[in-house]
């Protein structure tokens, strides 16, 4: 591990996403706060993850998967990202880390780490922003080792905000009906969201339900986070997810 004068001229020369502290008293300046430790304490993620293969979707700088290396993991990384214009290879040499970082996305999987199969796969931040959310937790499914392996999502939800397609707020949307736990729909933006053109779908729990359950897997534990009053509104939905058996059969076109 390098000194602190080192690494914190190495910190200052990288871009960063995330505001993390890096090490004592040294915190990257990234846009978005985050304590590693206890995002994964939310899930009840072992402090012990010693002979565990895990693999974070969606890295970015790397916070989450340094703190699963620090717990004992063995830790795969799949970003599209180069992880030189992140912080991720500034954050790796400060650390010392064994971290491997593979490029490309998460439809990629069959093709990257096509002889892997993780224990816990960790898929924050990420669902909203594809286009095809239900093909990827089809291949997140494949890749998880067995039954007793787990997938923590994290991502927005629908719960008490809305949009029209132009992205101007709607006032008073019916949240009784959108948010219905038998209802499951998704709002779905091909311009903008929140100001954001990569955000694409915005589904309410029902419909994460039913994604994961058309790619074989199951939300066995769920959490919600709701503060309207910020602006804009946050929404957002995390979840231990589990596999339970092949994904339904797509039935073709006649």
């Amino acid at each position: 591990m390098l000194d602190y004068e080192t690494a914190a001229t190495m910190v200052s020369r990288a871009n960063w996403y995330h505001a993390y502290e890096l090490l004592p008293g040294l915190v990257t300046p990234g846009i978005l706060p985050i304590v590693p430790s206890e995002s994964l304490d939310c899930f009840a993620v072992a402090a012990d993850l010693s002979g565990i293969d895990a693999l974070e979707i969606g890295t970015l700088d790397g916070p989450i998967a340094f703190e699963l290396e620090k717990r004992g993991a063995r830790v795969t990384t799949l970003d599209i990202q180069d992880p030189s214009r992140t912080g991720f290879d500034t954050a790796r040499a400060i650390l010392g880390s064994s971290v491997r970082y593979v490029r490309g996305g998460v439809n990629d999987i069959p093709e990257l780490l096509s002889s892997q199969q993780f224990d816990l796969i960790v898929f924050f931040g990420v669902f909203y922003h594809l286009k095809n959310p239900v093909l990827a937790f089809e291949r997140i499914a494949g890749a998880l080792r067995d039954d007793r392996a787990r997938l923590l999502i994290e991502g927005e939800c629908l719960l008490n905000y809305v949009e029209d397609i132009s992205g101007q707020p709607i006032p008073a949307p019916p949240l009784d009906f959108l948010c219905s736990e038998d209802v499951a729909l998704t709002l779905f933006y091909p311009g903008k969201y929140k100001g954001d053109d990569s955000n694409w779908h915005v589904p309410n729990l029902a419909c994460v339900r039913a994604w994961l359950s058309a790619a074989g897997l199951d939300l066995e534990k769920h959490m919600l986070l709701s503060r309207p009053e910020t602006s804009p509104p946050l929404q957002r939905m995390g979840g231990i997810v589990r596999r339970v058996g092949v994904p339904p059969v797509e039935h073709p076109c006649r």
